[in-house]
């Protein structure tokens, strides 16, 4: 691939389990896009735990990680603790309400931008690509990345049916670390989720109002997985970047290349990637808990303009 003068970030925003994982590798299988995974969990990830990358290997021991690293850590005023430390402060929600845009608030987001910028610009350097693919999620990071203009941001706003979401949080997984998985995980409550998923849904919100519309668009993971094409088509358009290369290749084979994650969904770490429409919530969650969990994000379901009512489609 070779570097032109733009030098775009792709963000997606979003809430865990709602198909920000595949949407990044997907967009990482489109000629000069470089998908790197959840990069706000970097200095866990990559340099605190030594994570796997999807290539397979420790991050200390890939190839493009390694090289990353060497080129940020000469630009860093910030230990790993002080950087892990920055970064949870502007991964808080608090911190975008303007009642809390303190002095202090804005230095530490002014040190956070410093290391984000430094580390996007590594990666296009290293990739040798004209966007780069940020899954980190948080609408507080990119709440605070706006303040700084040196790269130009497009947010991919990806949502799934809430329900879904619920589902796949509430089950537990054990610890598997070449497979993606850190630590053993307990499964969350319903309740929980769904409260994360309206402050999600509120603070996207305002994120949307600060963006140019033409910056700004919002995707179904429901869509993304049963009308591939056609999505492909929207975000090629959205982006400027041509898709038709890999909307051939998935007619061809539907078979997704990796990229180098070192951080995100455990999804990252398969190989062979197909995408297929999971629909195993419909039928496992329990009558209780599908019912409940309507009832309390009926006005979720229409804002993200999702029936209230579902069938269990055809696999």
């Amino acid at each position: 691939m070779k570097t032109g003068d733009a030098r775009n970030i792709v963000y997606v925003l979003g809430h865990a389990r709602s198909g920000s994982t595949i949407l990044n590798i997907l967009l990482g299988n489109i000629s000069g896009v470089f998908a790197a995974g959840e990069i706000s969990n970097y200095d866990v990830s990559g340099w605190k735990s030594d994570e796997f990358c999807s290539c397979g290997k420790k991050a200390c021991e890939c190839e493009f990680w390694s090289a990353v690293r060497q080129s940020v850590e000469p630009c860093l005023n910030l230990d790993s603790d002080e950087l892990q430390s920055v970064t949870k402060a502007v991964d808080n929600w608090r911190s975008i309400l303007p009642s809390k845009k303190s002095k202090a608030v804005t230095k530490l987001s002014d040190k956070y931008n410093q290391f984000a910028i430094g580390l996007y610009k590594a990666i296009f350097d290293q990739a040798g690509c004209d966007w780069v693919v940020d899954a980190s999620k948080s609408p507080m990071r990119m709440h605070s990345l706006l303040r700084n203009d040196e790269l130009s941001y497009y947010v991919i706003h990806v949502v799934r049916d809430p329900r879904a979401v619920c589902y796949s949080l509430n089950k537990a997984l054990k610890k598997d670390p070449k497979g993606g998985v850190q630590k053993d995980l307990n499964g969350r409550p319903y309740l929980t989720t769904i409260k994360e998923l309206y402050l999600s849904a509120f603070l996207s919100h305002l994120i949307k109002n600060k963006l140019p519309s033409e910056r700004y668009i919002r995707l179904k993971h429901e869509d993304l997985v049963e009308s591939t094409e056609s999505v492909l088509v929207g975000l090629g358009s959205f982006l400027k970047v041509d898709c038709s290369e890999l909307i051939s290749r998935l007619a061809s084979d539907g078979v997704l290349a990796q990229s180098h994650n070192v951080a995100g969904n455990r999804l990252r770490m398969q190989k062979n990637i197909k995408i297929r429409y999971d629909s195993s919530w419909l039928t496992e969650a329990g009558a209780v808990k599908h019912v409940g969990a309507t009832l309390l994000l009926a006005p979720l379901l229409l804002w993200f303009k999702y029936p209230i009512f579902r069938k269990k489609r055809c696999e």
